[in-house]
């Protein structure tokens, strides 16, 4: 099941573009569970509006991705070994491409948003260089569904969600399956992955 709050953090954590990865630590748990409700509540307060136009849902949405998420963090972990071997300009192409990417699959779905959805920010434990925050996500007429958060605390100071888990899926592991599959086929070139993601963006447009 993925609710709202499980589908706009999956677009959240999924913008990648620079070339390295910073530094990271633990985040402590009570900063990193303030995160998560904060984060929680800015969603159900900007996305539960029902006026909002598509074109004001993609500018808020892309707004809070890069508020909430870190670049740096998650574009090596996304793509792996193929981020090595592209050219300083196809991770330029990249990095632009995939914030389009990500604002076109998702930020239709924040439409659905129910204004009654609730976030419950449990405990949370560090885990490795990471802080798991444990949530409950309650949605009318739908059943408790846990969600797990990592957070980091990038060496520029910001905590930042890097991952997200609902039923033990890591949306992170999903999108390197995805796109790695696809670079793997391809025999690791970049414009293979980089027209997929343009033809999926226009049959969503044009849907």
């Amino acid at each position: 099941m993925l609710t709202f709050l499980y589908r706009m953090t999956a677009a959240l954590i999924l913008v990648a573009a620079f070339a390295h990865p910073v530094a990271v630590t633990a985040a402590e748990p009570p900063v990193a569970k303030e995160l998560i409700a904060t984060l929680a509540t800015d969603a159900m307060q900007t996305f539960g509006v029902k006026t909002l136009s598509a074109d004001e849902r993609s500018t808020l949405f892309r707004d809070r991705l890069l508020r909430y998420s870190s670049t740096k963090l998650v574009s090596a972990d996304i793509l792996g070994r193929y981020w090595g071997r592209f050219t300083d300009g196809e991770r330029a192409e990249f990095e632009g491409l995939l914030v389009d990417y990500v604002v076109a699959i998702w930020s239709g779905r924040l439409a659905d948003v129910d204004p009654g959805t609730k976030v419950n920010v449990q405990d949370a434990e560090v885990v490795g260089d990471k802080v798991v925050v444990h949530s409950v996500v309650f949605a009318p007429d739908e059943p408790p569904a846990p969600v797990d958060w990592y957070v980091v605390t990038a060496d520029t100071g910001a905590n930042v969600v890097v991952d997200v888990q609902a039923d033990g899926v890591s949306l992170i592991k999903t999108m390197r399956e995805d796109f790695t599959a696809l670079l793997r086929a391809n025999g690791g070139h970049a414009a293979p992955l980089f027209d997929a993601m343009r033809k999926k963006m226009a049959q969503r447009a044009g849907s």
